[in-house]
Formats: structure tokens, sequence, C-alpha cells
């Protein structure tokens, strides 16, 4: 008796110091609670020990533009931003091998206004190296590109597609603007994703952010628009149910966390939910 009665003495001691301490830092801090930095760095540290690399799917491949390429392709393309050409030539390798779906993580927002200039040993116009890639986009069918979502400022004259996902407005961060691709590319792709991301309060990306709204109108990021057109899955059986995103028949937990207007992440106040990955 003597020993469980020490054992529940002691538990609740711990239990109520423990809530004091929850109570005292929400009340009077601004910063990032000491229990929630403990479960993002345990979090990080259950990642990177369960992580079984030999199991990652083989179907999946990543095409980067890194240093190499980008010095390997000087000679012939130029420096960076390559021309637009370089690209559509990229899109037709892909096409070939065939690849199910391209997600395409370059911005395209505005035309190539050039009048000239030297590529594969002849001249071209940027209107005609756009033309190349607009038609490569729509010859391959399965292009999603990318609309950005990064800087929350109005574009009347950009009109975003409607995908024509159906989600409540709960948990969707809004955005003054979603700047799309320029019209040509826009009309050939088969879909656009947004570019949004918004890091945890500790600094690093864990998360991602499914969708946002603009002009009433909701867009899945680059990553959750691939995912959902590799997986046959349309924009009518997307939808929230209470802390989960149900796609299809897939069931995706949610995070939800607060952020302000401009979506940068707050600790311990405002307003607006936003539902993560």
């Amino acid at each position: 008796m003597r020993k469980a009665s020490a054992g529940l003495l002691v538990g609740c001691t711990a239990a109520v110091i423990v809530l004091a301490v929850d109570l005292l830092f929400t009340r009077f801090s601004s910063g990032l609670h000491p229990l929630e930095t403990i479960e993002l760095r345990t979090y990080d540290w259950r990642l990177s020990h369960t992580a079984r690399p030999d199991t990652a799917r083989t179907d999946i491949a990543l095409v980067e533009i890194d240093e190499y390429s980008l010095r390997n392709l000087q000679p012939n393309a130029g420096r960076w931003p390559w021309p637009r050409a370089v690209h559509s030539m990229l899109i037709d390798y892909l096409a070939r091998a065939p690849a199910k779906v391209i997600a395409y993580d370059v911005l395209f927002t505005e035309a190539d206004t050039r009048t000239g200039f030297e590529f594969g040993g002849t001249t071209w116009s940027g209107a005609e190296s756009d033309k190349a890639l607009a038609d490569s986009i729509k010859a391959a069918g399965n292009v999603l590109l990318l609309a950005d979502a990064s800087y929350d400022t109005k574009t009347p004259d950009a009109v975003l597609p409607d995908e024509g996902y159906r989600l409540d407005i709960s948990g969707i961060l809004d955005r003054e603007g979603v700047l799309p691709p320029f019209p040509a590319l826009a009309q050939a792709a088969a879909g656009l994703g947004h570019n949004l991301f918004i890091l945890d309060p500790d600094g690093p990306l864990r998360h991602m952010t499914p969708f946002v709204r603009a002009q009433q109108r909701a867009l899945a990021s680059l990553g959750t628009a691939a995912a959902l057109r590799a997986a046959g899955i349309g924009p009518g059986d997307v939808r929230l149910e209470g802390t989960a995103l149900r796609l299809g028949d897939r069931r995706m937990p949610l995070s939800w966390r607060r952020v302000d207007r401009e979506g940068k992440p707050l600790l311990n106040r405002g307003q607006i939910h936003v539902a993560f990955g």
C-alpha cells in the first residue's frame, strides 16, 4: 500500500508540475513551447531511425536541375534561366519513356520576350521557344505545371483555372493571389499545383500544405496533384473529413497549425488554423 500510495503521489505531483508549466508558458510566453520542441526533435529522431530506404519505390524519378546540369548545359543552352526550348526537349524525352505523370517544378509565369538568341546552332525567338514548350506539354498530355503561391499579392490579370476541387473553407489557407503559368502554357498543361510551403516554428520543413485557395478556387500542391493524377483520383473524390483528408479510398491524417494571414507560423496566438499533411 505504501509503495502504491508513493507511486500515485509521485505521478500526481509530476502531472501537476507539467500542467502548471504548460499553463504558465501558454499564458505568459510567445516562444515555442518546450514540450512541443521535444516532440519535434523526437519526431526527427523517430523518422531517421525508422526509415527503410530499401523499401523506397523505384517507379518515381527525380530529375534535378543542379549545379552539374547547369554547368554541363551552359555551352549549348547558356546560363540559367535556360531557353524554354531546353525544357521542351526534356518534356519530349520524359514522354517517350513513357512517364505516367510529369510534375514540372519550374515557374513559367511570364512569356519569353527576347527577340533572338543562339541555341543549337540556330537563332530562336522567345516566342518560338515558348511555343515549342507549349506544344511539347500539350502533346505529352500529362504535365502538371507550377503556380506561384509564395507571394501573397493580388493578381487581377491572372486567372486561376478551376481544377474542380470542392472543399470546405476551414483548414485551407486563403491567398490574395496565385500566379499561374502564362496563358499558353496554362492551357496546354494537364493541371496546376501550388508551391507554398510553411516552415515549422523551430525552423525545419517537415510538412506540406496540401491545398490553398485563391479566387474562390482550391488548388492542390504540385506533389498532391501529381499523386492524385497518378492514382487516378479525381477532384470530386477529394474532401476534408474532420482531421483528415479523404483522397478517394485513401485517408491522409492532417496536422493543424496556427498561421497568420501571410501563412507564417504563429506560436500561442492566432485564429487561422491550417491543415498540413
